[in-house]
């Protein structure tokens, strides 16, 4: 086959075994379609290269600089294998003292146990994701709320089935809301505490709330 011949003598030439034997006239044709082909795969794989390692830069550069602080933690241990600049910001740790950690260790106890039961679910392949706002404990010991947000990768790593930790810190929005409520509640005590019948009226005269006492 004068092809698998060409074929060879070109490997064989690229690898420096030898040097390419003359061929016939006739079959000049398909040599040279052979090294079109093959320079065509050289420029191919060189264009995929290209723009993998631009896909990667694109991500590095996103992982390292989201605002959100990403985690890339081992599904059946727990413990963190990276970290991006944002998570160690967020936690107060190092990236040294994180991979030395599990999440479960910085984790409110009373938020841990719904985080274990979204990562079995997660672990069995019942769900592809979840989300869900807990408490953390910072390094400094107190426990703040984060937004988080869990991804299963698609693909077992050497590390075994991984996920990505997504977090984002929530605690002004939870003060917030706490000092609203903590006001709401205030001002109810205080209708209520009043013996005649109040209404609380919005600008279109409707009653939107009432004491006790007119209850």
């Amino acid at each position: 086959n004068p092809l698998l011949q060409a074929s060879q003598q070109v490997l064989e030439m690229s690898a420096g075994s030898r040097k390419l034997q003359p061929l016939s006239v006739s079959h000049l044709d398909e040599v040279g379609l052979l090294l079109a082909n093959f320079n065509l795969l050289v420029e191919e794989r060189k264009l995929k290269e290209a723009t993998l390692r631009r896909s990667e830069e694109r991500f590095r550069t996103i992982y390292d600089q989201s605002p959100l602080g990403i985690a890339l933690i081992d599904s059946n241990t727990g413990r963190f294998l990276h970290v991006n600049p944002k998570y160690t910001e967020i936690s107060g740790y190092s990236e040294e003292e994180l991979l030395a950690l599990d999440y479960m260790q910085i984790s409110h106890p009373a938020d841990l146990p719904q985080d274990i039961e979204n990562m079995a679910r997660l672990k069995a392949g019942e769900i592809r994701l979840f989300r869900m706002e807990k408490r953390l404990i910072h390094r400094a010991g107190a426990s703040f709320w984060v937004n988080l947000t869990v991804v299963a990768l698609l693909r077992e790593t050497e590390a075994g089935f991984c996920h990505l930790a997504m977090i984002e810190d929530i605690s002004e929005r939870k003060a917030s809301q706490t000092f609203l409520q903590e006001r709401e509640a205030f001002i109810r005590g205080i209708l209520d505490s009043i013996p005649a019948h109040v209404a609380i009226l919005d600008r279109s005269g409707d009653i939107v709330a009432t004491n006790e006492a007119w209850r």
